[in-house]
């Protein structure tokens, strides 16, 4: 098992581990409020409804028959915030995507394949560009716009823009 094999599912069972203590805080809290009730007190914790408002659920058949880019977009959307790949597969394979046999690779090079939707954050970490803002402009459009906050003729910097499209050859379809 390689190194970052081993991390990561540490990690994993830690995540575990971490959702068990927030349930039982959460029942701990639950039990409290409720003996508060029985001598006409007010609920020491009102933040209990909270947390699970925050998670969303996953359908089994939320991502079935769609493609990893497609399932992985709308889960982001859905959360609302980048995630690990890790998060990523195990919402997909619970939606019920078809993430392939080698789900870290498969998954990891679809999000980074589309890099006008997907924002690598890291390594390991995904998110939508909707979230930063959009992508990034190509170098062409930069360049244009520089130009013409430089003072070229708008018309002309596009006609260029166009020329070096040309010289390049046909483009592909």
């Amino acid at each position: 098992m390689a190194e970052g094999d081993a991390i990561r599912q540490a990690i994993q069972e830690l995540q575990s581990k971490l959702e068990r203590q927030q349930r039982e805080t959460t029942e701990t809290k639950k039990a409290i409020n409720t003996l508060c009730s029985t001598i006409d007190e007010p609920p020491m914790f009102d933040d209990l409804a909270e947390p699970e408002q925050g998670r969303s659920v996953i359908r089994a058949d939320q991502y079935f028959r769609k493609s990893i880019t497609v399932a992985a977009q709308e889960f982001l959307k859905q959360k609302g915030s980048a995630a690990t790949l890790t998060e990523i597969i195990d919402a997909l394979k619970n939606g019920g995507c078809d993430v392939g046999a080698v789900p870290l690779r498969n998954v990891k090079i679809s999000l980074a394949k589309n890099s006008r939707i997907f924002a690598q954050v890291n390594d390991e970490t995904f998110g939508l560009w909707e979230f930063y803002g959009g992508p990034p402009r190509g170098k062409k459009v930069e360049g244009a716009v520089e130009a013409v906050a430089n003072g070229a003729d708008a018309a002309e910097t596009i006609d260029a823009l166009a020329g070096q499209d040309e010289e390049a050859g046909p483009k592909r379809r």
